[in-house]
């Protein structure tokens, strides 16, 4: 099956990044989650940064985490 990946919330990608096994997640991980390009990732979690719902760090790949309002609004 091909084409385009079927719409995910932004609560998605937050409930992931909460319930991760470590407290951060890398674009790469996101990316193999939800089916998307590592752009696409990217673009979504820097989205969702940008709105202070993420917070990140760049090394050899980008990792990022929830902030105070991300976990709260992860947890509604």
């Amino acid at each position: 099956m091909g084409g385009r990946p079927p719409e995910t919330t932004d609560g998605e990608y937050l409930l992931f990044i909460a319930h991760a096994d470590a407290p951060f997640v890398f674009t790469s991980e996101a990316a193999d989650r939800f089916g998307v390009s590592q752009q696409g990732a990217y673009a979504r979690l820097a989205d969702l940064r940008d709105r202070g719902l993420l917070e990140s760090k760049t090394g050899q790949e980008t990792a990022w985490w929830l902030t105070e309002r991300g976990y709260a609004q992860a947890n509604r």
